[in-house]
């Protein structure tokens, strides 16, 4: 575990947003 929880903070707030996006654009395409 480094020191840095802000770091680890903003790679899963990075994964998360490209979760979403994904579900977001197949619910689109699905549309």
């Amino acid at each position: 575990m480094s020191g840095r929880p802000s770091s680890d903070l903003m790679g899963w707030s990075v994964r998360t947003t490209i979760v979403l996006a994904r579900k977001y654009c197949r619910s689109l395409l699905d549309a």
